[in-house]
């Protein structure tokens, strides 16, 4: 361009603006060629925000099929960072970890034993059960790094084995179905005369709207409790008292 255009039009009045962009890993604006155009004619912009770069890549394609159709090359992110990526080791999954005919242990693949964690669990449909390693194994062993994500900040190696799917209902599920039905369109209205009474009674004449006890048994005290007293108010305000 300084030989083409510049040289060649003496006019005081032309002006060139050189956009320089910031699209690649990198590029800074310290690092303009400073013998590349040096005609005072010259305007030179660095394109910061990145404006005019993001409108070149975007039109870029549309502009060389213009030129020449059928030519346009594959499309390129300039954003991408063309370098090496690290390879990560990878993991060992479920499937590398040996378990016992009695699903008491498992083996793991350094050949140390990881222990069972309590009884089967339900990991989001599915029974599962759960091991855990050693930390006196664990802590010492030379494959931390392909066993553990965060080896630096996690003790041990837990693994959980998937044995089947678990269709589970919830006792949610199966009152909706039941009110639903025939047969509970006729017991929800008879609950209006028989036991909403007993709960309205309980909880807010005599403010019970909560167990101050722990545990299945005192729980099952308090309440039995409670409505013998509410059958002895029914009693005395029906006038058993005076019999």
């Amino acid at each position: 361009m300084q030989q083409d255009l510049l040289e060649r039009n003496s006019d005081p009045a032309l002006r060139v603006y050189a956009v320089w962009f910031n699209m690649y890993p990198g590029d800074a604006r310290g690092k303009w060629p400073a013998e590349l155009l040096t005609d005072h004619r010259v305007v030179h912009y660095w394109d910061e925000r990145r404006l005019l770069g993001v409108q070149l890549l975007l039109n870029l394609p549309t502009f060389l099929d213009r030129q020449a159709p059928g030519t346009r090359p594959p499309e390129a992110d300039a954003l991408w960072d063309k370098r090496p990526k690290p390879v990560k080791p990878q993991l060992f999954r479920p499937r590398d970890f040996q378990v016992a005919p009695d699903l008491s242990h498992c083996i793991c693949p350094a050949g140390k034993r990881l222990y069972r964690n309590g009884r089967h669990h339900n990991l989001n449909g599915f029974e599962a059960i759960k091991f855990t390693g050693t930390k006196r194994e664990c802590g010492r062993c030379a494959l931390r790094e392909r066993c553990l994500r965060h080896p630096e900040s996690t003790p041990v190696r837990q693994v959980a084995i998937f044995l089947r799917k678990v269709l589970v209902e919830h006792a949610v599920e199966r009152m909706k179905e039941l009110v639903d039905s025939e047969r509970g369109h006729e017991l929800i209205t008879q609950r209006f005369a028989t036991v909403e009474p007993v709960f309205a009674n309980i909880r807010f004449n005599k403010g019970l709207d909560r167990f101050t006890l722990r545990g299945e048994g005192k729980v099952d005290g308090q309440w039995k409790l409670s409505c013998l007293v509410h059958n002895i108010e029914k009693l005395a305000n029906n006038g058993y008292a005076r019999r």
